[in-house]
C-alpha cells in the first residue's frame, strides 16, 4: 500500500520497509531513554487504565507531568505542595 514509485518498483518499496523499520526501533529506543530521563514509573497498561477508570486521576498525573516538564523537578514541586487537584494518599501519624 505504498504511493507514488513504491508501489510499482520492488526495489524502492523494500528500502522504504527497512527504512521504517530503522525510524521505528530509533524512535522505541528514545521513547524509552525520555521514560527513564522523566522517572515515569507507570507503563503504559496501566496509563491506559487510569485513563478509562480514573479520568481526574489520570489528568492530574498528565498536568504534574507537563509541568513537571517544562519547569523541571525541583520547580515543579516548589515549597513540597502538589499542584491543585493532585489526588494524593498521604498518611499523617498522630502521637
Amino acid at each position: 500500500h505504498f504511493r507514488g514509485r513504491k508501489n510499482r518498483c520492488y526495489k524502492l518499496a523494500v528500502k522504504s520497509v527497512r527504512r521504517a523499520f530503522v525510524r521505528s526501533t530509533k524512535a522505541r529506543r528514545e521513547k524509552k531513554r525520555f521514560l527513564r530521563a522523566s522517572q515515569v514509573e507507570l507503563n503504559r497498561k496501566v496509563l491506559a487504565d487510569l485513563a478509562i477508570y480514573e479520568p481526574k486521576t489520570f489528568k492530574s498525573l498528565a498536568a504534574l507531568a507537563q509541568r513537571r516538564r517544562q519547569e523541571g523537578f525541583l520547580a515543579a514541586l516548589g515549597d513540597g505542595k502538589e499542584p491543585e487537584g493532585i489526588f494524593s494518599r498521604i498518611v499523617h501519624q498522630h502521637y
